[in-house]
């Protein structure tokens, strides 16, 4: 009896796991939010500023992780905190 409780609790706890893991995806995001991720961590690697244009707007990053901030428009509203270099997708 208690060798079927415990595969029964062990069934459970892989089918919990499996559903779990299918949610560990990472979420899409669009071009731009990437793009200027991507920058952002290159210039905190590298100790070099970096620069990004997304349609007319440019963005700088600094190696201290600010930037110049700004606001695209790629689909989704796309802001650049210019204190933290933070960039935030907002739909």
């Amino acid at each position: 009896m208690e060798l079927l409780a415990v595969l029964l609790i062990l069934g459970l706890l892989v089918g919990v796991s499996g559903l779990a893991l299918g949610a560990l995806r990472s979420p899409r995001v669009a071009k731009s939010v990437r793009a200027l991720e991507a920058a952002r961590t290159k210039a905190i690697r590298t100790g070099n500023a970096a620069l990004v244009r997304v349609d007319s707007v440019a963005v700088s990053f600094l190696p201290d992780g600010s930037s110049s901030g700004g606001t695209i428009v790629d689909g989704v509203v796309v802001v650049v905190d210019p204190l933290t270099g933070a960039v935030h997708a907002i739909r």
